[in-house]
């Protein structure tokens, strides 16, 4: 869970729109299903499209992460799924 400050791997929530952008910039990402529940999740989703370069700027929230916040953590990119049988994890 990456809104909640107490589930995110970050140590700190992102907003929808960091989300986003955090998601539609990881290597190899086409495109983002976004699940939604209210119209004030709509709206907060939407404003992707509008949203200013700073607001979408995450990189302070992972630079402040916690050294092992991403250790033994999948983070649901599927890069590993192909080669799955031939890795060995360090993690």
């Amino acid at each position: 869970m990456l809104f909640s400050q107490e589930e995110s791997l970050f140590g700190q929530a992102l907003t929808p729109v960091k989300c986003l952008h955090y998601a539609l910039t990881r290597p190899a990402v086409a495109a983002v299903m976004v699940g939604v529940s209210s119209q004030e999740q709509i709206q907060a989703t939407v404003a992707y499209a509008t949203a200013s370069d700073a607001e979408k700027d995450y990189s302070e929230i992972l630079a402040n992460a916690p050294d092992a916040s991403f250790r033994g953590h999948c983070m649901y990119c599927g890069h590993c799924a192909p080669y799955s049988k031939k890795l060995t994890s360090p993690l």
